[in-house]
């Protein structure tokens, strides 16, 4: 049943006509209106503005009284091509049992029919269909295709252009019948400021496979002698920098359950308050950078603890080391940003990082970082950042 409600609101965003609707966004808790007339989601910070080059926004709809599934449609002048952006929840992250490879291809395959619903019967010529490279990351992160129908009125050609950001769909579908304007089209939409997630995100919408198939740690190491220490301006930036770099889009080969799952065992699950909390040893070279050792995970995938290290304590100024023999800090990620909770001289134990993992709701951030798609927003707490005198 829930495959089936997704579906008809996918399809129904996808047909829906863009004269009835307002060109700003619906009253709903997760948009709203800048003064430039961009609409602006305020979840990761999804922005659609009131034009995409020369196409001009016409439509914006919801069908969840929350605002998770929205649609965009632009125009070009006279309304030769038109534009229609959805954005809403993966499906595979709405639990749905899609088949595919990854989350790409799971998904791909079910937004495709938002084309597809168009020109059902209509004959056609598919003019491209594979990976896309969106961004900037080291590896294709979506799926185009161009297709021309055959219509009663003439050709028409449409380009589709899909990619995942965190736990949500991005979808742009261009149609018209000059080919040359449907492509231009699709380019400006990529080219908007896409927003980047932590990626915990990603880790929502693969945590379920990712616990089925992690083994038991066989024998996992749980001393250690690091001991907490507070920030300073140098260890602040190295943590700025860090957690910088552990947003989507990338470097791939860093410590984290959706880059490295085959590093990575489980040591226990332990629950706190209402949540099953899953620790995780980290498998590999902890002499190493990056390196991480302990990890402990929402058993649902919305957040993500994790002792890590990046730097040695030889990058650290001398007048500032303090006792660091190597710089380890405990990181906390959610779907919308990532942050530096503890730092530590060492690998600390696993029962003090658990501690700390633990009571970290009640702790001030030291440095959190969030790249909504005006930019890479940084947050320092001074008194924990603070220069030592």
């Amino acid at each position: 049943m829930k495959h089936l409600v997704v579906a008809v609101i996918a399809l129904a965003l996808a047909v829906a006509p863009a004269g009835a609707q307002e060109p700003r966004p619906p009253d709903v808790p997760l948009w709203s209106m800048a003064a430039n007339g961009d609409a602006i989601q305020n979840d990761l910070g999804f922005v659609l503005p009131p034009r995409i080059g020369s196409f001009e926004r016409r439509g914006f709809t919801s069908t969840r009284p929350d605002g998770a599934s929205v649609m965009t449609w632009y125009e070009s002048p006279g309304g030769r091509t038109k534009l229609r952006i959805l954005i809403q929840l993966r499906p595979d992250v709405l639990g749905l049992p899609i088949p595919g490879a990854d989350g790409v291809e799971r998904n791909w395959r079910f937004l495709q029919r938002i084309g597809d619903a168009e020109f059902p019967s209509a004959p056609r010529e598919t003019i491209i269909d594979g990976p896309l490279l969106w961004g900037t990351p080291d590896r294709p992160n979506g799926r185009i295709r161009m297709v021309r129908f055959s219509t009663p009125g003439g050709p028409v050609s449409q380009g589709i252009w899909y990619r995942n950001i965190g736990s949500w769909a991005v979808v742009a579908v261009a149609q018209g019948a000059d080919q040359s304007e449907v492509e231009s089209a699709g380019a400006a939409a990529m080219m908007l400021p896409w927003p980047r997630a932590p990626l915990t995100a990603e880790l929502r919408a693969t945590a379920s496979q990712f616990l089925r198939t992690a083994r038991d740690c066989p024998r996992f190491d749980r001393t250690g002698t690091g001991r907490p220490v507070e920030g300073s301006g140098a260890i602040r930036a190295m943590i700025g920098l860090g957690i910088g770099v552990t947003l989507l889009d990338q470097a791939r080969n860093l410590p984290h359950p959706v880059l490295q799952p085959d590093r990575y065992c489980r040591i226990e699950t332990f629950r706190v308050g209402t949540q099953d909390v899953v620790a995780l040893g980290w498998e590999g070279d902890t002499n190493g950078y990056p390196a991480a050792r302990y990890a402990f995970m929402a058993a649902d995938g919305t957040a993500l603890f994790q002792v890590e290290s990046f730097f040695s304590g030889q990058e650290v100024p001398p007048e500032q080391r303090a006792g660091i023999e190597r710089l380890v800090w405990l990181t906390a990620s959610n779907s919308r940003r990532a942050a530096a909770i503890g730092v530590f001289t060492n690998w600390p134990s696993y029962e003090d990082a658990k501690a700390l993992a633990i009571s970290a709701d009640d702790a001030a951030p030291i440095v959190s970082v969030s790249h909504p798609a005006a930019g890479l927003v940084i947050d320092a707490d001074p008194a924990r950042t603070r220069q030592p005198r």
